[in-house]
């Protein structure tokens, strides 16, 4: 595989690297993970997990 594939692979990595670890900090955080109301639990954050959120959402729109 060339190099700008191997880019184009790590790019598309990312967000799913980023949301495992906000999944991990929300749990860490707060308990428990709401699948039900996930925004009104990322608002909850604080830290940390409102960094990861964060970049997650620019992971996000950068990758699409």
């Amino acid at each position: 595989m060339s190099y700008p594939y191997w880019s184009l692979l790590c790019a598309i990595l990312i967000p799913y690297l980023i949301t495992f670890y906000t999944a991990y900090l929300r749990k860490k955080q707060l308990g428990k993970i709401d699948l039900k109301h996930p925004r009104q639990q990322y608002a909850q954050l604080e830290g940390q997990g409102a960094r990861a959120v964060a970049a997650q959402s620019n992971a996000w729109h950068r990758c699409l």
